[in-house]
């Protein structure tokens, strides 16, 4: 990783990013502080695609404390970077952004809160215009150190992995392709301390509470609370998805891509959310606790996997639109967690997805488009 260097766009394409955020602040009815605005290209020379402008606040060194806000126009990213010295908290103001930190991926609306620490990759794309407010220890130049921007695209990420004689890993930023989205009353946290990772959903009936510890044996991070543990958390999981959309992702720009990576011998990879159940085990409650929640409160429960199968289905029609020729569901079936009740809660919704797939892919066929849709069990 390099530190940053000249990273300020100038002339008409920085001129036109300032009147184009203009408009947005009109739309938000907000104001900027009375500052010289800073454009960023980070030294690319393609503001639209990777970039953000900046208002500071104050960046107090001596007094050892910086706010600034940070925005993003649709589909634009702040790319992969890390400090040494900064730690910083994000807060949305606006809009919404896609996330890359500590290994997840994730939306963040108005409201939710991520703090950053030392050391940690992070970088953010915009979901529509998005603005952030950032405060944090000084900001100094030279404590930005940026990932090496030729693998910070999809061609240098699959020529990254050319060059390592290996094939690229399936699960990249542009791998799932749907993503939840919650109502104005839910609070979305994500905090970071001493090795430990806390995300905390609050809803008006109640808080869910999920926490991963860092394992440094392994390298790896493992749960130590997960966000479902007994039927009350049933109830504001209920809460929680009543008031939950699953939103297409990664979807509009797919067959660019795929002759992108047929160029390196393969195919994107995409995945579907997890299926009801796999995403009740792996994402909400774990093999234990789903283990008693099943036979305890099977009624709730079967509730709960009915929603999360409606809420996909805007997810198919958007994949099926596309009628790819691959498509995983990255279930992590495994005989140690969910085959054992396969036959009773999984195999009915495969079948209908394959079937769904299927017929789209081969609709696509009959116009010329690519051949059946391949499913890929993980």
């Amino acid at each position: 990783m390099n530190q940053a260097s000249r990273i300020e766009a100038a002339g008409p394409p920085a001129e036109q990013a300032l009147a184009d955020f203009a408009g947005h602040l009109r739309a938000w009815n907000l104001v900027m502080p009375v500052v010289q605005p800073l454009v960023l290209d980070f030294g690319l020379g393609d503001f639209r695609r990777i970039g953000l402008i900046e208002y500071w606040v104050a960046n107090e060194v001596e007094a050892g404390y910086c706010g600034k806000f940070l925005f993003v126009f649709d589909r634009q990213t702040c790319p992969r970077h890390h400090h040494r010295e900064k730690q910083e908290t994000f807060f949305i103001v606006r809009g919404a952004v896609e996330m890359d930190y500590d290994g997840r991926v994730w939306r963040m609306n108005p409201g939710d809160v991520l703090p950053v620490e030392c050391g940690k990759p992070h970088q953010f794309s915009g979901i529509g215009p998005a603005l952030i407010l950032e405060v944090s220890k000084p900001c100094i130049v030279a404590d930005n150190y940026f990932a090496d921007p030729a693998w910070d695209t999809e061609e240098g990420y699959l020529q990254f992995h050319r060059d390592l004689g290996i094939m690229p890993y399936y699960e990249y930023s542009k791998f799932q392709v749907g993503i939840p989205e919650y109502d104005k009353e839910i609070k979305v946290c994500h905090e970071t301390a001493g090795g430990r990772v806390m995300d905390r959903i609050q809803t008006p009936a109640g808080v869910l509470t999920e926490e991963h510890v860092y394992l440094r044996e392994s390298c790896s991070a493992g749960c130590i609370k997960h966000f479902v543990q007994s039927e009350d958390d049933l109830n504001v999981l209920q809460y929680l998805l009543e008031h939950r959309r699953m939103v297409p992702a990664n979807l509009a720009d797919y067959h660019r891509r795929m002759k992108q990576w047929r160029e390196f011998d393969g195919l994107p990879s995409i995945g579907l959310p997890r299926s009801p159940l796999a995403s009740f085990c792996c994402e909400w409650a774990g093999v234990e606790n789903m283990s008693y929640l099943l036979p305890d409160c099977r009624e709730k429960v079967a509730g709960l996997l009915r929603l999360m199968e409606e809420q996909e289905s805007p997810i198919l029609d958007a994949v099926c639109e596309v009628a790819p020729p691959l498509v995983a569901f990255p279930d992590n079936l495994d005989s140690r967690n969910l085959t054992g009740w396969y036959d009773e809660y999984m195999a009915a919704g495969h079948r209908r997805r394959i079937e769904r797939l299927h017929k789209a892919a081969e609709l696509g066929e009959k116009k010329g488009g690519y051949s059946a849709t391949q499913i890929a069990l993980a």
